[in-house]
């Protein structure tokens, strides 16, 4: 049975520079205990910086985040880094 925390599926939001492979490991553990990990790469970085343009800015990824929010009442769990 899938697990994950309220909400539904767990969703790792990366920082600036990276995407969302910097998870895997974070992923792995996750799914090994049955959570179901979504970790999208935001436009313009990562493996998806090809699509890197001047439309492309902090407003572009506030809005992907916020589409990635379930609008049905469930709170929204974070998780934050510190990179070195």
């Amino acid at each position: 049975m899938e697990k994950s925390f309220p909400g539904g599926e767990n969703k790792l939001i990366h920082g600036t520079y990276c995407g969302g492979w910097m998870w895997r490991r974070v992923s792995d553990l996750l799914e090994k205990q049955g959570h179901k990990v979504f970790s999208p790469t935001l436009t313009g970085l990562g493996e998806r910086s090809h699509l890197l343009s001047r439309d492309i800015h902090l407003d572009t990824h506030i809005t992907e985040v916020v589409y990635l929010v379930p609008a049905d009442n469930f709170p929204a769990f974070k998780t934050g880094y510190n990179a070195p």
